[in-house]
């Protein structure tokens, strides 16, 4: 009951976040990475080539964060709310784990309760939720959080 609470009340703090646009390194890894927008790119090629081609000095080769990005790009207007909702989810996500795991330390269902919420609210202005280009920060914690368990 807990951890389902955690997660609507993250959501539901985060949802404000869901109508932003892409901001500061999402503009160069998201909407001009040919390896995202263009049509007819192999899904090989991602493994393979780091963004941008050639010739530039700017070297970008997160092949899973970049198929992602890929899966999720849309060429409608909600393309960015749909990166922003993936982005809110993990860390809704990650905070579902943290809950289950300091739960599982301290053995007290609302003082979990609270860490966790109060983790979970506070990167509402944070970049590893804002900035679409942060879901392999993201991405990391959730492989991480459940691997501790275990």
């Amino acid at each position: 009951m807990h951890i389902a609470l955690l997660i609507a009340v993250t959501v539901a703090l985060s949802s404000p976040l869901i109508s932003g646009s892409l901001v500061y390194d999402d503009h160069a890894l998201i909407a001009e990475n040919p390896l995202v927008t263009k049509p007819g790119v192999r899904f090989q090629q991602i493994f393979w080539e780091p963004f941008p081609n050639k010739g530039s000095s700017f070297r970008y080769q997160r092949p899973v964060t970049t198929s992602i990005y890929r899966l999720l790009h849309q060429d409608t207007s909600s393309r960015d709310t749909v990166l922003h909702i993936a982005n809110i989810l993990l860390h809704a996500f990650i905070g579902a784990c943290s809950c289950f795991l300091i739960n599982l330390y301290v053995n007290h269902q609302p003082s979990s309760f609270l860490a966790t919420l109060f983790f979970a609210v506070m990167p509402g202005q944070a970049e590893a939720v804002l900035w679409i280009s942060s879901l392999s920060e993201l991405l990391v914690a959730d492989a991480l959080f459940p691997n501790t368990y275990f």
